[in-house]
């Protein structure tokens, strides 16, 4: 289990406000430029743990999730968790096809035309 601990990186703060703002839960978006997280991925985007956050958390909840398709036409499934002291808990990135995911900013994109079309495939 990774120890270094580091700061979000400005794409994961963009996607993660932007995530934030579509819930009743944006006031978590405030200090996130400062939040050290944990990677479990080895520097590969996948899950990132907040530091702060239970440890073993009881009830996890997820309060905001978002589905893009990166740069090579893979989906990515993202999902933004808060422990149950409502802390940011987990922000975990999952590609259908387990490759490392090429462009986070790709989940900043409003999906539109071919994009949208892929993501409506994924849902029915």
């Amino acid at each position: 289990m990774p120890t270094q601990s580091r700061r979000l990186r400005r794409v994961e703060v963009q996607l993660i406000e932007s995530m934030l703002a579509r819930t009743t839960h944006e006031g978590l978006g405030a200090g996130l430029a400062a939040a050290e997280v944990i990677e479990f991925a080895e520097g590969q985007p996948g899950c990132l743990r907040f530091v702060g956050s239970l440890l073993y958390p009881k009830s996890p909840e997820v309060v905001a999730e978002r589905t893009f398709v990166d740069t090579d036409g893979v989906p990515v499934s993202v999902s933004l968790s808060v422990d149950e002291a409502g802390r940011l808990l987990e922000f975990d990135l999952f590609k259908n096809d387990f490759s490392p995911v090429a462009s986070l900013r790709e989940g900043l994109r409003k999906p539109s035309g071919p994009i949208r079309k892929a993501l409506a495939g994924m849902r029915s």
